[in-house]
Order: structure tokens, then C-alpha cells, then sequence
């Protein structure tokens, strides 16, 4: 995530944190009343904390002893997971992925071609990779929207925006909507709504690792 996508969650968090839900603007009151599924007392006291690391929850509610993990999303383009190829392969592995599957997936993410041309040259190993997708879409979008690799601070809501202004849905929803959608523009392989990419093959750093994104989450969201 971008250094704005972080500062956007710790504003969000600073501002929530210690208040009232008297004192709360329009948008989080709206918010917090989707969470707690009715309407909140007026003096009913709000805890918020950022979450650092590599988790899918990105924010911490709590109020009247209810805890909510919230992924927050900002502007278009989301990027919604990376990993590298390795511990993707092992995941997949479980899934039952052909020995085949796996070879393709890491000769791709291995090359320096973009998506575009790598599978203009290798179709079958396209529709190898995509067949698979399409068969575990579902388990494969709660890891890279929900739990990610380390499980730890699953994200059981999105929220999309900032603090004057946002939308909002369950995890669940979501990836139901999405397993029905497909990316627009030029994705190559997909899961679901989320384009299926290599992350920054140029830099070595990131190099060998796999992206999913989204061109916006909003259709998706109230």
C-alpha cells in the first residue's frame, strides 16, 4: 500500500479513537451503524487503532464490547494482495492444483514479459491457469481480500474512502459479488473481479511476487 493509503488509515483511526458516537461526523456515525447492525447511544464510547504488518485488517473498531476489523480502501486501482510465488504455490498445492498449474504460474511470474505478451505466446498455459481460477475463485478471493497468507486479523469489512466520506460492506458480500464479475481493461488471468498480475517485475525487491488488483471497489459497496 501506498504511504497515502497508510496515512489514510492512521487519520481514520485518529479520529475515531476516544470520541463519543455524539461526536462523530455524518459519514462515521453511518458507518458505525452498519457495524453494530442498530443505532449507537449518543455517549457510547469509540476505540480505533491502525494495524501495521502485512494483514488484511487494516483498522480496529471497538464499542460496546464488539470488535470489528475493517480493510480500508482509498481512491481507484486497489491493490488488494501480494505474495510471492513460493508461498502462493504452496497454498494452491492444498487446493489441488496440477503439477502443471504450478509450473505455468511460476514460469510467468518468473518472466519479464508482461501479461499481455507472455500469453499471446502460451494460450494453453493461459487457459490452464484460468480454468483453475475459475474453480477456486472463491477460496482464492478470501485469502487475497479476507485473511491473506498469515490469517491473523481477518477483515471481516471494507471501508472505501476517508473520514468525510466513504462506503462500506461486509467481506462475505463482497466476494460474493465479485466471484460474478470480471476485471475491466486488459487483464490477461483473473480471479473474479481482480486482475491476476506480476508485482513490479523490474524491481528486484518485488520480483517474483504476485499482485491482485481492482480497478475500484465501489460497485461493490453501499
Amino acid at each position: 500500500m501506498s504511504k497515502d493509503g497508510f496515512d489514510n488509515e492512521k487519520e481514520i483511526a485518529s479520529y475515531l479513537d476516544s470520541k463519543n458516537f455524539s461526536q462523530l461526523n455524518n459519514n462515521m456515525r453511518r458507518f458505525l451503524k452498519f457495524l453494530n447492525g442498530s443505532n449507537l447511544k449518543e455517549n457510547s464510547l469509540i476505540r480505533a487503532k491502525a494495524i501495521n504488518g502485512q494483514f488484511k485488517t487494516d483498522l480496529v473498531i471497538k464499542f460496546n464490547n464488539k470488535t470489528k476489523n475493517i480493510s480500508v480502501k482509498k481512491g481507484s486501482g486497489n491493490s488488494f494482495h501480494q505474495e510471492k510465488i513460493e508461498t502462493f504455490i504452496e497454498f494452491i498445492d492444498k487446493l489441488g492444483a496440477s503439477k502443471e498449474v504450478k509450473i505455468y504460474l511460476v514460469e510467468f511470474i518468473d518472466s519479464y514479459k508482461d501479461g499481455k505478451v507472455y500469453f499471446s505466446e502460451f494460450p494453453s498455459k493461459k487457459e490452464a491457469i484460468q480454468k483453475f481460477f475459475d474453480k477456486h475463485s472463491k477460496k482464492l478471493l478470501i485469502r487475497f481480500i479476507r485473511t491473506g497468507k498469515y490469517k491473523e486479523y481477518p477483515a471481516d469489512y471494507i471501508y472505501h474512502g476517508k473520514i468525510s466520506h466513504g462506503k462500506f460492506g461486509k467481506t462475505e458480500f463482497v466476494i460474493n459479488k465479485m466471484i460474478k464479475e470480471r476485471p475491466t481493461g486488459n487483464a490477461q488471468i483473473y480471479v473474479g473481479a481482480l486482475t491476476f498480475q506480476k508485482w513490479n517485475t523490474r524491481n528486484e525487491s518485488k520480483r517474483g511476487s504476485i499482485q491482485l488488483k481492482g480497478p475500484t471497489i465501489n460497485k461493490f459497496l453501499k
